[in-house]
């Protein structure tokens, strides 16, 4: 019986055409190409070269920008004489020469959707293909450099947000589908047309007229129809962001990762996401990149990645550290160890390598490690070894994180592939991985990809793929449904239109790609209360320049912001969680102020509100449902699991209705309660669950803890109902204080919506009869909170047990005062006269 057959791998050279890739200074290494990365005849050999080794294509990388962020600002001086990445050459303009010279090797080229309008960008791909004859791939990115944004200044040279570009690039690729699919309709170009004397059908020729949020682009598309129409699609990026537009867009996707345990979940949920899209799991190839030093023996082959590492540039490696991260290692001391600095940026980053690269979890992470560790591959996997000990590793890496196939870049061109070539490709046939020729010779790169003969086109359950204009039709489909849908909709609540707009990736200002709908009919009079809450915006999120926008109002420094907790160890995520929660109840504080000092007197709890609010707002903060709905959001931002509850606070006999809400978070195998809006006695460390019981130092001699008790009443008490409860003591002399109680249920916004209602407008509830505002104050090192500054009918600081009044109010006006002097707290004339004639106002003797 024959053994089944294996699944072919993918093996693309990765490569740039600058001196140096991810190779910095390797320029200098004996046969390197590096000071020919201008000689065409060089690429055009190399091109010839994979293609007799049956390589599916060279993929290569570029950047609009220079890493001038080490010795920074803007300076290039220690990138200059290792050539990292720069200066570097467009790969565009060198693919049809190289392609001239082969017959099936594919090219992929990288591009942004940021910096070049979607009109031009469809012509020069179109070209490529044509010229190619369907051999050219785009690696669609949407750029991270600044020194690239600075150059560009219909971009305001300033970069645009991270989910922003993404939203940008959602927009951009549709534009190109238009054009590329629908512009032109198929037989437009039949030979025909050309015997009766047309060149091309006039009738087959349209212009796509789009209108949308980013780009106007009327068209038609300035190229006659190419044979691939779009290009292969390639994506490289693995933020949140990323994963959903590869899911929509790409073909093929290229990930980055030290172990397979730890690329497998972006694979997983690019693949679960493309299958709820509609589109088969398999239809995305998914490619790892890599270096490869092969030899006949293991010992060979780290003989020789040290002698390569020899000539290596090592300020080059940390100006390439600093581009990437954004942090510039020259303001640190040599010896000093990252893995213990105050930087949790770098911090998490070193503790990361620590822990998936073989033979580096105990040794001191200095600026030397890092930047021999960047020397040869970058901030890649390096396998080193005999064609067994390498074949075995990409083994590995497929069965484990279900990869198709490698980017194998390079630590010197073309010696590293001459290696590849002479020793593992060998052994990868041998092991029946990788074919002996092509599927489809002389094929375009989207049939050579996907082993479909006659597959040159987007597959049907692609997104672009609906913009086809086929034979036989006046119109593309597309437009009669657009068409179909627009005519006569209406909104059923009101009775006039709404126009649908693409708003995808827009962060609060437009949630789940819907913009926010004025409130109308019923919702005048319930203003909290919206029509409908869409179930995917139970858990809204912020947009990177919207954490940052956050973190300036909580006053963290800049290496010490982190933007996934995913990379950080369980305490370490503790310790990130405890700072925010820190910085939060110091800096935004617990205040009541809308109510009173507003004409609507209403609280919304809408995360638009709530983030002009609380963060772009001067000083303001709001009570518990504010301040906890904004801070769960950044927190599942940031990766953290959490759970948003409702708690009864306790009215000093005995647990009330729900109103309040608390955040679990759960790190690791513990769950935590944090609060960031419950006062003065509020909690100023997450407490574990596990540890319930455990006494938790306050401020000066005041106590906290959590324990499990049975939920009391005033009537009929039960102890079968079990409850978390939040208990504050003054001293070790005074008894437990009940503050308020909580289960592990999820509340929903829905939830929250209604308990807002009551909390904030029932004239039961003191928030209606009482304004007041309260912080916490850190002490000099900014680390731990020592007390509290509170303002009601007077402003009284709290520091270490010692109180005093700093002022009792006689009127409004020194109320005012107070909230401006001490809290930065401003309101409009018409505003602050809101209070006048209220159970709440001051009235001056």
């Amino acid at each position: 019986m024959s053994s089944p057959e294996r699944k072919q791998w993918i093996l693309n050279a990765f490569a740039m055409q600058s001196p140096s890739h991810l190779n910095p200074g390797l320029w200098k290494a004996p046969g390197d190409n590096g000071p020919r990365y201008t000689d065409l005849s060089a690429w055009i050999a190399l091109a010839q070269k994979l293609e007799a080794a049956k390589f599916h294509a060279i993929f290569f990388a570029d950047v609009l920008g220079g890493y001038d962020v080490y010795r920074g600002p803007a300076n290039l001086t220690p990138t200059i004489p290792a050539g990292a990445q720069f200066p570097i050459n467009d790969p565009l303009y060198s693919i049809p020469a190289m392609a001239a010279a082969t017959k099936t090797l594919g090219f992929g080229v990288t591009s942004s959707t940021t910096y070049e309008a979607p009109y031009s960008l469809a012509r020069k791909f179109s070209t490529v293909d044509h010229l190619t004859n369907g051999r050219v791939a785009w690696n669609i990115v949407t750029s991270y450099l600044d020194s690239a944004a600075r150059n560009f200044p219909g971009n305001s040279q300033v970069q645009v947000p991270h989910d922003t570009r993404y939203a940008i690039a959602h927009e951009y690729l549709d534009v190109c589908y238009k054009l590329w699919e629908g512009s032109w309709r198929d037989d437009a170009t039949d030979a025909r047309y050309k015997l009766a004397g047309s060149y091309a059908d006039p009738a087959g020729v349209r212009q796509i007229e789009h209108v949308g949020t980013h780009f106007k682009v009327p068209g038609p598309h300035i190229c006659e129809p190419s044979p691939q129409r779009t290009p292969f699609l390639f994506q490289a990026g693995t933020s949140g962001a990323g994963r959903t537009f590869a899911a929509q867009h790409a073909e093929a996707v290229f990930l980055n990762g030290h172990a397979p345990h730890l690329v497998r979940p972006s694979v997983d949920s690019i693949r679960d996401q493309a299958e709820s899209l509609g589109r088969p799991r398999d239809s995305i190839k998914i490619v790892a990149g890599l270096l490869v030093i092969v030899d006949e023996t293991d010992e060979k082959a780290h003989a020789k990645y040290k002698a390569i590492l020899s000539h290596g540039d090592r300020e080059g490696a940390l100006a390439l550290f600093g581009g990437w991260s954004g942090i510039d290692l020259s303001t640190y001391s040599d010896d000093e160890d990252f893995r213990f600095v105050e930087s949790k940026a770098v911090k998490s980053m070193v503790n990361h390598w620590s822990s998936t690269v073989p033979g580096l979890g105990d040794v001191p992470w200095t600026k030397s490690r890092i930047s021999e560790f960047l020397l040869v591959g970058g901030n890649g996997v390096k396998v080193v070894g005999s064609a067994t000990t390498v074949a075995d590793e990409l083994e590995r890496w497929v069965a484990e994180a279900d990869v198709d196939g490698f980017n194998l870049s390079y630590a010197t061109n073309p010696g590293t592939f001459d290696d590849i070539i002479k020793y593992l490709l060998p052994e990868l046939r041998k092991r029946g991985v990788f074919w002996e020729d092509y599927k489809i010779p002389g094929g375009t790169l989207r049939e050579t990809y996907t082993g479909s003969e006659g597959q040159t086109r987007l597959p049907s359950s692609h997104p672009g793929a609906k913009f086809v204009w086929r034979s036989g039709e006046e119109l593309p489909k597309y437009i009669k449904e657009q068409h179909e849908k627009t005519n006569g909709k209406t909104n059923g609540n009101t009775g006039t239109k709404r126009k649908i707009d693409e708003t995808e990736g827009q962060g609060l200002e437009a949630e789940n790609g819907v913009k926010r709908v004025e409130r109308l009919d019923s919702a005048q009079f319930f203003p909290q209360l919206p029509n409908k809450m869409p179930t995917a915006s139970r858990h809204p999120k912020l947009t990177p320049e919207e954490v940052d926008q956050y973190y300036d109002r909580l006053h963290i420094p800049q290496d010490q912001r982190i933007y996934d907790v995913s990379l950080l160890s369980p305490q370490d995520a503790f310790d990130n969680l405890a700072s925010l929660q820190r910085q939060h109840l110091a800096w935004v504080p617990f205040e009541n102020l809308l109510i009173h000092y507003s004409r609507s007197r209403q609280i919304s709890l809408h995360p638009e509100d709530l983030f002009k609010k609380i963060v772009q707002t001067p000083g303001r903060g709001g009570y518990c449902m504010e301040n906890n709905a904004l801070f769960a959001m950044l927190l599942r931002t940031l990766g953290y699991k959490i759970r948003s509850c409702g708690a009864r606070t306790h009215n000093g006999e005995a647990f009330g209705a729900w109103s309040h809400q608390v955040i679990l978070v759960t790190i690791g195998n513990e769950v935590f309660v944090t609060d960031v809006g419950y006062g003065a006695n509020n909690i100023v460390v997450p407490l574990s669950l596990q540890k319930a019981g455990e006494v938790v130092n306050a401020i000066h001699q005041e106590s906290i803890r959590i324990i499990r008790t049975s939920l009391d009443s005033n009537e009929d008490p039960d102890p079968n109902q079990k409850v978390w409860a939040f208990q504050h003591r003054l001293n070790p002399n005074n008894t437990w204080r009940n503050c308020y109680c909580f289960t592990e249920l999820e509340f929903w916004p829905e939830d929250f919506e209604v308990m807002n209602i009551s909390t904030s407008q029932s004239p039961r509830r003191f928030f209606t009869h009482r304004a007041f505002c309260t912080k916490m104050i850190l002490d000099e090192s900014g680390k731990k909170i020592v007390g509290r500054l509170t303002l009601q009918t007077e402003i009284k600081r709290s520091v270490n047990g010692k109180s005093d009044v700093i002022k009792e109010f006689a009127s409004e006006e020194d109320r005012l005062a107070a909230l401006k002097e001490f809290f930065d707290i401003e309101f409009s004339k018409s505003d602050a006269g809101s209070i006048i004639g209220t159970v709440a106002e001051i009235k001056a003797p």
